[in-house]
């Protein structure tokens, strides 16, 4: 907490800087006292130099009341510590808007009405001086109602940033930085000063002098006559003694108790700290656990795409054994017209152009079909290398669909001169590719065997022009069906692509919501622990209390019986005496009648 010479060193200060500089306040003058603060007269002493205006050689005059002048202090170090202390307050608090420090020491006037609204927008956060407004109008009111204890003159303002009046404004924005620290610091720890145990000691104090007035006057009003017994009020305030003693015994018992509650505090943190390698282990473990449970997720989605590559191959190999079964029917169709063509080239006249147009279609036809296979034969090679070693499972299936594709690929071969090697079915994933190169190989083998029996048969071709026309319609129309076949599988693609990304963002939330319910459950774990914590330290306080309780409760039986041994032979002593004392009275009255 601060403390007084705390509070009003700053007032002090000023005082003193306004003995060295008689125009702040205007030689004698003594400002008004603000509100809610102690108020300073200034000093009425004069400067050590005379002015050199009025008189030129002139000594300082004699006071019969002041004999000597104060000690002048440096205004400029004073200064330097005001711009100092406002520059770090707005770091502080304002990071990088806060004003510089250059700007500090010779500001202008939207400088200094930044500096005030920053530093006062901690006591109203919505203040703000409007556009306009007259700042030596706005200013001085708010700083004396505020309790500032100096006096801020309207020359102070205009201009701003002079020498000669800067250090004013400087002394009112340091004054009101610590009448914000002050604000802040009453506000955080006000409420001790109303519980600290000075208060609770007073309260206590005056409740038991009130519960034995309220006992005494009941007393009172039971027995009357009991008031002029000077022994009633003497035993009355031993009694109150010897329960302000039992008090300060019960008080010091529970100092003791509260010791020990913050030694068991400061033992439990111990435990604590001594239980964190524990709580980490405890955390990896979680974390372990977490990465099995992710690890397991991901197992299940790759065991979806798993599935869904496999009835992919499926389709392709579908797709596939339909080709080549085109395949296989075209080559018996181009093995009957090689036929066709060997036993025509034994006649007299050979063939037809009208026939030989038709075989060189058919010829195109089985070219354009070999290259179509070569193409998926390639996608086929390049969507096995493509798939990663969780589904390795599926390579046995490959390895069947090569074998399907290498038995095409030799009945293709069949009747044409090659002397490339012949592709094998791989026996291991290494060799998938390698077979694959070799199949490339063979295929441009085949083309090649192809191209050559096209060439030869190119003679033939100026006879069958006229049944190209007709061909290329056909083809037109085949190919439009496969650019149509194409977008479509392209369209389906990105479909697949779509539903890829929705299902990647799905997961990605749902593991993200996974992982806060996880961090939610840590920590409601941890604040049952905590819970618990508590809860047995409050048993075991409740335990202590119901202990001092009935400590309490026994010395209060013991307090009744003592009092209650000492005043039966008062009262027994009391009413021998009233009986003395009608003796008394009747041995009067019988002396009176016999006198």
């Amino acid at each position: 907490m601060w403390s007084n010479s705390a509070m009003f060193a700053g007032a002090d200060r000023r005082r003193t800087a306004n003995a060295v500089n008689p125009r702040l306040h205007g030689g004698a003058k003594t400002p008004t006292k603000p509100r809610f603060s102690e108020c300073y007269p200034s000093s009425t002493q004069r400067s050590g130099n005379p002015r050199s205006s009025t008189v030129v050689s002139a000594s300082r005059r004699t006071s019969f009341f002041r004999t000597t002048t104060a000690a002048t202090r440096d205004i400029k170090a004073l200064q330097n510590e005001n711009i100092k202390k406002i520059h770090e307050f707005l770091v502080d608090n304002e990071g990088d808007e806060a004003v510089p420090e250059a700007k500090i020491r010779s500001p202008h006037r939207q400088d200094f009405i930044n500096m005030f609204e920053m530093i006062y927008q901690h006591v109203s956060p919505n203040f703000e001086i409007p556009a306009g407004t007259r700042l030596e109008d706005l200013i001085p009111p708010m700083m004396r109602e505020m309790g500032y204890p100096g006096t801020i003159k309207a020359s102070a303002f205009n201009p701003m940033g002079v020498p000669h009046s800067w250090y004013v404004l400087l002394d009112v924005l340091s004054w009101l930085i610590d009448y914000v620290l002050l604000a802040k610091d009453l506000t955080n720890n006000g409420q001790k000063l109303f519980t600290s145990d000075d208060f609770e000691r007073e309260a206590t104090v005056k409740a038991l002098r009130l519960s034995w007035l309220v006992s005494t006057y009941r007393d009172y009003t039971k027995n009357r006559s009991q008031i002029n017994d000077p022994k009633y009020i003497e035993q009355k305030r031993i009694n109150l003694r010897n329960f302000f003693a039992q008090q300060d015994d019960l008080e010091g018992k529970l100092e003791m108790l509260e010791k020990a509650k913050e030694q068991l505090d400061y033992d439990i943190e111990e435990i604590r700290a001594d239980n964190g390698a524990e709580a980490k282990h405890q955390e990896d473990l979680r974390r372990t656990e977490d990465d099995i449970c992710k690890a397991e997720r991901c197992r299940d989605d790759w065991k979806v795409d798993c599935e869904q590559t496999r009835s992919r191959w499926e389709k392709v190999k579908r797709e596939l054994d339909e080709v080549l079964s085109e395949t296989q029917e075209l080559h018996a169709i181009n093995e009957q017209k090689r036929a066709q063509v060997a036993l025509q080239a034994q006649g007299e006249h050979g063939i037809t152009g009208e026939r030989a147009r038709q075989m060189t279609t058919e010829r195109n036809q089985d070219l354009q079909t070999l290259l179509d296979i070569e193409k998926q034969i390639s996608q086929i090679s390049k969507e096995t290398w493509l798939i990663t070693p969780k589904v390795r499972a599926a390579f046995k299936e490959q390895q069947q669909r090569c074998e399907s594709v290498v038995n095409k690929l030799l009945d293709l071969a069949r009747g044409l001169n090659i002397t490339a090697t012949m592709p094998r079915v791989p026996e291991s994933e290494t060799e998938m590719r390698r077979e694959g190169e070799r199949a490339e190989v063979f295929l441009k083998e085949i083309r090649a065997a192809i191209a050559r029996e096209v060439h030869d048969e190119k003679t033939q071709k100026v006879r069958s022009e006229q049944d190209n026309e007709n061909i290329k319609g056909l083809i037109e129309m085949e190919n439009e069906k496969i650019e149509e076949a194409k977008k479509n599988l392209h369209r389906e693609e990105r479909q697949r692509r779509r539903e890829k990304e929705k299902w990647k963002d799905q997961r990605l939330q749902l593991e993200q919501n996974i992982d806060a319910l996880e961090n939610e459950k840590e920590v409601k774990a941890e604040k049952i622990i905590e819970s618990s914590q508590y809860q047995q330290a409050l048993i075991q306080e409740n335990a202590e209390l119901q202990k001092i309780t009935a400590l309490l409760e026994e010395k209060k039986n013991e307090a009744v019986v003592k009092i209650s041994e000492k005043l039966t032979p008062m009262s027994e002593h009391l009413e021998q005496m009233e009986c003395d004392k009608i003796w008394m009275k009747k041995a009067l009255l019988d002396l009176s009648e016999r006198c």
